[in-house]
């Protein structure tokens, strides 16, 4: 994380306990960094669950009150470390979003898909460009760990499923 436009998902209400539905809190971080012209957002040590629900992939639902985390423009998702931070899925549907979004990344985390199998996968890139994924690990999910349609310049680096 570097620079002064650092939004701390916890500032926000996410609880990081494993009980807690964080999903709402941790938007609110990622949209207040893109409303502000970009910039990184913390996720605290601990497990976060993300969206709870039973839905499938015919419908789309983002926070608040959805299922999903959408990634937004020139913002960072960073955690303290795989294993050490880690965002888990409470429902059927992917865990991260992002379409046609540009200049972002997720760091040092692990994303748990959970068991759900309905082409669910934690984390799905779409039209997308100039993306950075580092040091996630990936547990879970149904068809990919990581599915990456139509993107550019995408770095995936050290990353383990």
């Amino acid at each position: 994380m570097a620079g002064a436009n650092i939004y701390y998902a916890k500032s926000f209400g996410a609880k990081f306990d494993g009980t807690t539905n964080d999903l709402a809190y941790i938007q609110n971080a990622i949209d207040a960094a893109y409303n502000a012209g970009g910039g990184d957002v913390y996720c605290a040590p601990g497990t976060s669950l993300v969206g709870v629900g039973n839905t499938t992939n015919s419908g789309l639902s983002i926070a608040p009150g959805g299922y999903m985390l959408l990634m937004r423009n020139n913002v960072n998702l960073f955690g303290a470390g795989m294993g050490v931070t880690t965002l888990k899925a409470g429902h059927r549907n992917n865990l991260i979003i992002a379409y046609q979004s540009s200049r972002f990344g997720i760091y040092d985390m692990t994303l748990d898909g959970a068991t759900y199998i309905d082409n669910a996968d934690p984390l799905k890139l779409s039209a997308c460009q100039y993306v950075t994924v580092r040091d996630v690990e990936i547990k879970g999910g149904g068809s990919y760990g990581m599915n990456i349609i139509g993107c550019q310049d995408v770095l995936a680096e050290n990353c383990y499923a």
